[in-house]
């Protein structure tokens, strides 16, 4: 999942700059679990293009959700 993930950013020169994945104490073997990926400064326009090729691979069952990181 990470890897078909990392190639689709990569395609789009999306640079993974890290990641993180909550582990529920409670349910620690369960079969669907979140990931959070931190990424680059890059053209929105670029990684809206790259969510939806995300979105459709088969190991995804949510739609990806964005927060946007600004330095004001």
């Amino acid at each position: 999942m990470i890897a078909d993930i990392a190639a689709i950013l990569a395609k789009h020169q999306i640079g993974i700059s890290g990641t993180h994945s909550p582990v529920d104490a409670d349910h620690p073997d369960a079969e669907f679990l979140e990931m959070v990926f931190l990424l680059h400064s890059c053209p929105f326009g670029e990684l809206k293009r790259a969510l939806l090729e995300v979105e459709k691979l088969d190991c995804i069952t949510n739609r990806p959700v964005v927060f946007r990181i600004e330095t004001l």
